[in-house]
Formats: structure tokens, C-alpha cells, sequence
């Protein structure tokens, strides 16, 4: 029973207490945050203000945020999973050299339109792995999903938590990206500095290669998007991946970006 006096102070108590008012004011305190962000964008859509108002929509964690804030014009990057190009916008804001992959052939077509004439940015559409050749890709076969929706899980890795959608499996070139990145970008560029994976399940042997190889050491950076939920296998792949990393100390690749 709620007290006759004071009712109304004992009644936002109980709603505070419930967390019924704090998602009101968090959602205050975001949409406050973002209203900084776009004013901050506006007045230097050139730099650093829209590049904070990108990151702030791609989710980008702010342990993170320095791998696009110290970006430097001509530093090369490869986005592996491009989907509509989010990551890949915040590379070429910053004046960088990006390479882009993303296999999904309705993303492609997108990705090639939206880029033409962007001499800063090349586009691949083949799928990267550990080993070249042709394989399945299996994607959201809904014509009617939206742009966003058309890569929800698209993989190499059968299954790969597609049981909700219409799964149509799609033949796509291979390649293997550790012996591409080494006869393609590294006679040509001497380094990378930032090497981005999100391929949905089929990151753990490509990581584990990029390990083998020390390829990794001529990357400054390679962040992953790790998928150990859609795959039967994935944790034990994903702490497979982080006992190598563990083994030989390695401080660049980071599996928990985003």
C-alpha cells in the first residue's frame, strides 16, 4: 500500500527503483550525446567532428576509436566483410588507402555504385580465408529484406545462425588473403596499418594463419569481429585463437572492437 501522504514521491521512488525512469534518461543522455555529435560534425565535416559522429553510428567502442583518429593520409587498409561500407567510410574520411572486400553480390553491385569514381578505395568481390579456391556462400535468399539485412550472416560456414532466414547457397571465388596481402600489398605499400575482419564464423583459420605465417607483424592493427555463436564449434576455435594469441604475446590483434 502506498502511503496517502507523499504518495507521489513514494510512487517515483518505486519506478526508479524498478529502473522504470532510468532507460527514459538514458535514452535522454544518448539522444543529448548524439545532438553534440551532429553539431559537432557540422562544423567540421572535414575532420575530426564527423568522424566522431561516424564512429558513434558504427559503434565504434571508444577503446577503439584511436585505430581511426590516428589514421594517416595514405596508410593502407584492408576491410574484409564490407557489407554497405560503414567501416570502409571511416577509413577514407581519414584520407586512407583501402582495399574491400565483400563477396555478397547485391552488397558488390551496392558498394561499386556508391564508391565510383573514388580512386582512394578498391573493391573485391571474393570472399577471404585461409586457402584459395571456390566455395559455397550461403546468404539470405528474401528479395523483400532490406539492403542491411541481405549479408545477416552470410558465410563460408554453413549454418552460421541463418535458421531464420531463407538460405541460398551461391558458388564465390576464394582467396587466401595471407598469401594476397603478401604478393599484392606488401611490395607495394611495405605495411598495413589496419586490417579489418567481419566474415561471419569463417575468421577463426584465417586468424590462426595470419598467425602461423607472422603476417601479423606487418599489420599495426587487425581487429576481428568474432562469431563462436554461430558456428558448432565456435568456442572452442575462439579460445583456440586466444591461447595463440596468449602464446606468443601478441598485442595487435584485437577480437573484441566492436
Amino acid at each position: 500500500m502506498l502511503p496517502v501522504r507523499g504518495w507521489r514521491k513514494a510512487l517515483r521512488r518505486r519506478w526508479t527503483d524498478r529502473g522504470w525512469i532510468v532507460p527514459i534518461e538514458s535514452k535522454r543522455k544518448v539522444r543529448a550525446r548524439r545532438d553534440v555529435l551532429v553539431n559537432h560534425a557540422l562544423g567540421d565535416p572535414h575532420g575530426m567532428g564527423m568522424l566522431s559522429l561516424m564512429m558513434h553510428n558504427a559503434k565504434v567502442e571508444p577503446r577503439s576509436q584511436f585505430l581511426f583518429q590516428n589514421l594517416r593520409k595514405g596508410d593502407v587498409c584492408i576491410d574484409c566483410g564490407m557489407n554497405v561500407g560503414i567501416v570502409s567510410d571511416m577509413m577514407l574520411h581519414m584520407k586512407a588507402t583501402v582495399y574491400g572486400f565483400e563477396p555478397h553480390p547485391k552488397l558488390f553491385t551496392f558498394l561499386k555504385q556508391k564508391y565510383e569514381g573514388n580512386d582512394s578505395i578498391s573493391l573485391y568481390p571474393q570472399a577471404v580465408w585461409h586457402t584459395p579456391g571456390e566455395m559455397k556462400f550461403h546468404i539470405n535468399s528474401n528479395e523483400d529484406e532490406k539492403l542491411l539485412d541481405w549479408s545477416q550472416q552470410a558465410s563460408l560456414v554453413a549454418g552460421a545462425g541463418r535458421e531464420q532466414f531463407e538460405v541460398e547457397a551461391i558458388d564465390v571465388d576464394v582467396i587466401d588473403l595471407t598469401e594476397w596481402i603478401r604478393a599484392e600489398i606488401l611490395p607495394r605499400h611495405g605495411e598495413v596499418y589496419l586490417l579489418k575482419i567481419d566474415i561471419e564464423g569463417a575468421e577463426f583459420e584465417l586468424i590462426e594463419k595470419l598467425i602461423e605465417t607472422k603476417l601479423y607483424e606487418s599489420i599495426r592493427y587487425i581487429v576481428c569481429e568474432t562469431h563462436a555463436r554461430f558456428v558448432t564449434d565456435g568456442p572452442e576455435k575462439l579460445a583456440h585463437i586466444e591461447a595463440l594469441i596468449r602464446e606468443h604475446n601478441i598485442t595487435n590483434i584485437n577480437l573484441e572492437w566492436v
